[in-house]
């Protein structure tokens, strides 16, 4: 690891303009687009733990519709603010299950639709993670049960009209 940060790339004013690459001290590095000194286009920011951020850059922050493979072998596809997805993206788990909805910081929230790695299927609404709310859930047989889906708290909810 380099004892200090470094550029190398195109330069305008003694600052990273255009394309380049930063080698980080704590053995992060960046490749990308460059404006004014700050990251700001499209670029790859890849952490020393195997972790790679693919995604738009504005004013030195992720934003806007990308990839991230992380250390543990999930991949988050979407919309980022920062490297959080929110709104719309997937998530496919290293363990072969794959979510496919709406997100609230790179956790399930909102409509979606969860695979199972064994084919099972569990669509409805979800809620930090947790189903949550009329759903239905779709065994790897191909069995197919309707009802309230997570704790059993609010299970007088009643089906949607």
């Amino acid at each position: 690891m380099p004892k200090d940060d470094y550029y190398v790339g195109e330069t305008k004013n003694g600052k990273p303009n255009g394309r380049g690459t930063m080698y980080f001290k704590d053995g992060a590095r960046y490749v990308g687009q460059w404006k004014n000194g700050v990251m700001h286009g499209v670029g790859v920011f890849s952490w020393d733990n195997g972790s790679v951020l693919t995604v738009e850059w504005v004013e030195g922050k992720p934003k806007g519709f990308g990839s991230f493979k992380m250390s543990n072998g999930d991949k988050l596809v979407g919309e980022f603010i920062g490297t959080k997805l929110n709104g719309k993206g997937i998530i496919s788990f290293f363990d072969g299950r794959e979510y496919i909805g709406e997100l609230k910081d790179s956790v399930m929230h909102g409509h979606g639709v969860l695979f199972g790695s064994d084919g099972e299927k569990i669509e409805g609404q979800w809620v930090n993670g947790e189903a949550c709310g009329w759903g239905t859930f779709i065994s790897s047989e191909g069995d197919i049960t309707e009802g309230y889906l997570g704790e059993e708290k609010a299970q007088e909810e009643k089906k949607p009209e």
